[in-house]
């Protein structure tokens, strides 16, 4: 849903197959990250807020960078930055 979101308010452009056997649990298969700074404050509210109660499922309500959760999350599950594509800005 957030990256949903994200894409209406033109700060992702997400990409997907026109391969009906390619699946991706996101949804999409590429995701472009047009306003880092804007994604990682969207990421870092959504874990804070943790609306779901899944951010803070360990009992720490305090985290030194909240948004590094989400990052290790996609990474975990293969979303990955394009080589020479990645940025520091708002990170």
């Amino acid at each position: 849903m957030l990256f949903q979101e994200l894409e209406c308010s033109a700060v992702v452009r997400l990409t997907h197959s026109d391969e009906q056997n390619v699946g991706c649990i996101f949804g999409f298969t590429r995701m472009f990250v047009d306003e880092v700074a804007v994604f990682n404050a969207h990421v870092t509210r959504m874990v804070l807020e943790d609306n779901s109660r899944c951010w803070h499922a360990n009992g720490r309500r305090t985290l030194s960078q909240p948004s590094s959760t989400v990052y290790e999350l996609l990474r975990q599950l293969g979303v990955h930055p394009v080589k020479g594509t990645r940025s520091n800005e708002g990170t």
